[in-house]
């Protein structure tokens, strides 16, 4: 019975082709490397010659011992970072633009105020008539007030301090001349008994200026930068810079006293202390007073100035207001009108001239002919 288990197609004789010794030869792995040592058949080096070093010199070892110059470094240091001390930032300062503006709505806003308290003051008054009562005169006296003088109900409060000061300047100034006028009486009786005719000029001038200088100092300069101040009017204060100047000169002529000019000053008094001393007190004493009136209207000088340059006011407007005021003037339009008619006329007139002569010439040349 044939054996069924067997494979009919295999080979007779297994034979196998990669068992061929060319080809083993070849995919054969290679020999372990671990363990080999491509020295291990050649000889062993010869050891070095150790070479001993010959020991330091002292000066050698007292040069390392102290170095002479700075340590230098090492080669190689690795990098520190130092910490440096924290600084507070910088304070925010707003821009000066933006502090312009600010001020200037400020002073905007202060205004409003100042007109909203003048209008409920003038509410409050009503209707009524508003009278000059300045200066405060008797009423038994010949010269009546001039001008409405009000400072609380007129000035705004921001400026109402000021307008004070300037005030009792002015009622400083007269009470000066006032008593520069007493002073200059006592030396000119002093000096009527040594037969000296100079306190007698002294006097005369005092007596001048006591006529004068009261009602110019109020007419120029004190009733100017009130209504500047009541109106914001840079016309005012332009004019009150102007002769306020000139009155602080006089503070300071009228303080020296030169001789036979009115003024009762250091040197006129050192003359008369000789003479008297009494007179020769009250002149330094006057003197003294004169001094005082300097650095007082150089101080209210200053504040007006500051006031007058953050109020906005300017040369321009001050122009501006000058024109205004001059083509409103009654006086000056009449004036200017008999202007124009005076050179209108004269001009008619030097045309009918003309004419005439031109005429008179025609008709000679007509006779002749």
């Amino acid at each position: 019975m044939s054996d069924f288990s067997g494979n009919p197609f295999a080979d007779p004789e297994d034979v196998n082709p990669f068992a061929d010794p060319a080809i083993t030869s070849v995919t054969a792995p290679p020999p372990a490397t671990e363990d080999y040592n491509p020295f291990a058949d050649q000889p062993p080096a010869p050891p070095e010659p150790v070479r001993i070093a010959p020991p330091p010199s002292k000066q050698e070892v007292k040069a390392k011992q102290k170095p002479t110059g700075p340590v230098a470094p090492p080669a190689f240091s690795p990098a520190v970072i130092e910490a440096q001390p924290s600084e507070p930032p910088p304070q925010y300062t707003q821009p000066e633009p933006q502090n312009e503006l600010q001020r200037r709505e400020q002073e905007i806003k202060d205004k409003e105020a100042a007109l909203q308290e003048r209008e409920r003051n003038m509410q409050r008054l009503g209707p009524q008539r508003r009278d000059n009562n300045f200066p405060p005169l008797p009423k038994g006296c010949p010269i009546k007030p001039c001008f409405y003088h009000d400072i609380s109900v007129e000035i705004p409060p921001t400026q109402r301090l000021i307008v004070r000061a300037l005030l009792g300047l002015w009622i400083y100034t007269i009470c000066l001349i006032t008593y520069n006028l007493i002073t200059a009486i006592a030396g000119a009786i002093v000096a009527g008994t040594k037969h000296d005719s100079g306190y007698l000029v002294t006097m005369g001038f005092a007596i001048a200026y006591f006529v004068l200088f009261i009602p110019a100092s109020l007419v120029c300069w004190y009733i100017p930068v009130y209504r500047a101040y009541r109106s914001d009017s840079s016309l005012g204060y332009m004019w009150f810079f102007f002769v306020f100047c000139f009155q602080i000169i006089v503070y300071g002529f009228n303080c020296i006293g030169f001789p036979k000019t009115g003024a009762c000053g250091f040197w006129n008094g050192a003359i008369v202390f000789d003479e008297a001393t009494a007179v020769g007190a009250m002149f330094i004493i006057c003197a003294i007073l004169w001094a005082l009136g300097i650095p007082v209207g150089v101080f209210l000088f200053q504040r007006v100035h500051r006031f007058y340059r953050s109020s906005g006011a300017s040369l321009q407007k001050a122009q501006q207001e000058a024109y205004a005021a001059a083509a409103s003037n009654k006086t000056l339009q009449n004036a200017g009108k008999k202007a124009v008619y005076t050179a209108a006329t004269n001009k008619t007139v030097q045309q009918g001239v003309a004419t005439g002569i031109k005429n008179a010439a025609q008709s000679a040349v007509t006779q002749q002919n």
